[in-house]
């Protein structure tokens, strides 16, 4: 399991709905639109890089994630 830093993450939204977005080890922004967050910070289903070059495809924890954080993007 990889885990995404702190600073690597952050809540945003698409089309009017609280999500969160993640930064790759190689530097592109991932949306997590199709994924589920559990309150201790674990993503479902397992985020894919969408850079060609990257193949990065994991499950993740978001590090400091609190359940809270849903609520604010």
């Amino acid at each position: 399991m990889h885990v995404i830093a702190y600073d690597n993450w952050k809540p945003t939204t698409l089309n009017g709905r609280p999500t969160f977005s993640v930064k790759c080890d190689c530097g592109e922004t991932i949306i997590l639109d199709a994924h589920t967050v559990t309150p201790d910070g674990l993503v479902s289903p397992a985020v894919e890089c969408t850079a060609r070059s990257c193949g990065f495809n994991q499950l993740v924890r978001l590090q400091g994630f609190k359940s809270c954080d849903m609520s604010s993007p």
